[in-house]
């Protein structure tokens, strides 16, 4: 399968809105819907994105298909068609208000997450699906879920499955973790699970101006920090030279705003962008290793000399 066959796909979202009831009885059912469709053909993913609002709690289930065509085929099949109709008993007429679309774009608000990569026990797909079905339920009902990615084998001869599972912060993802719940519930799978791995999708310093690699991985914190002030630095102390002597007639908490956002929109229109464009392979190395970081340590060492030595000339 080609990458650029599935980046085209469009996504089916659905968006439920509870008026009135239990929005447990939801949560399962979007969980039901979500792996309902995962037997389907062309099914490539899906994700339950909860509510963030109890004043208007809108819940939004994104599938994706391999084709157009796979897709209007599970917007329409009986199964589907079926579960809408169990979706519609569960609630009082008008407590519940039901809205599709086909988009390109579908995200998330999550903050904190981990990828959950499951081997099956060969014979298992069925069980492991029930199995996992209620795993998700139990984990929408902790506090600070944010919602859950879910993908099974993209090949015939792999049994990976893989979930994304995002949560608002760390300490509540711990909490789902660590909660007894859940460990009653990874016991109960070992009889379908044959592996499991863990991999934490760390939260990047400076989201918006440092990108991640093709892994998902942002660059190391320090190599941003240091990153981050070798643009600032000249700007602050030429803006403190040139720029606030012209603002002396305005009061000190205006000049400070104006200075700020100054800094704010060059450094993400301009500096940002040209520094990690010129820094790529230093913040993300093909290979780790000391000589890569120092190798770029030195230079970024050096650049600070210069600017330090540059600026003392112009400004004084």
């Amino acid at each position: 399968m080609e990458p650029a066959q599935i980046s085209q796909v469009s996504a089916l979202v659905l968006t439920v809105q509870i008026h009135s009831g239990d929005s447990d009885k939801l949560t399962a059912w979007l969980v039901k819907m979500m792996m309902r469709a995962a037997d389907y053909p062309g099914f490539l993913s899906a994700e339950i994105i909860p509510s963030i609002s109890k004043n208007d709690p809108q819940w939004f289930l994104v599938e994706w298909f391999r084709t157009n065509e796979d897709l209007s085929n599970w917007q329409t099949s009986p199964n589907r068609v079926q579960l809408k109709d169990e979706l519609s008993a569960l609630f009082a007429e008008g407590s519940l208000t039901l809205k599709e679309e086909i988009t390109d774009q579908a995200g998330t608000r999550g903050s904190v997450a981990t990828a959950i990569i499951t081997a099956i026990k060969p014979g298992k797909e069925k069980e492991y699906q029930e199995w996992a079905s209620r795993i998700k339920v139990a984990q929408s009902k902790f506090p600070g879920y944010r919602g859950t990615y879910f993908q099974p084998p993209m090949d015939s001869h792999v049994d990976n499955w893989t979930t994304l599972l995002r949560f608002d912060t760390p300490a509540n993802l711990d909490n789902w973790f660590n909660s007894k719940e859940r460990n009653e519930l990874v016991l109960e799978g070992q009889q379908y699970v044959k592996s499991t791995g863990y991999h934490a999708l760390p939260v990047a310093s400076f989201p918006g101006w440092f990108p991640v690699d093709k892994k998902g991985i942002p660059p190391s914190r320090w190599k941003t920090a240091m990153l981050v002030l070798l643009c600032l630095y000249p700007l602050a102390v030429l803006q403190l030279k040139y720029v606030r002597p012209l603002l002396t007639a305005f009061p000190s908490e205006i000049v400070t705003f104006i200075s700020n956002l100054t800094n704010v929109m060059i450094m993400s229109w301009f500096l940002m962008p040209f520094a990690v464009k010129q820094f790529d392979k230093w913040l993300y190395p093909s290979e780790t290793g000391a000589s890569a970081n120092a190798k770029g340590l030195a230079i970024i060492i050096a650049l600070y000399a210069m600017e330090i030595a540059l600026l003392l000339v112009l400004v004084h």
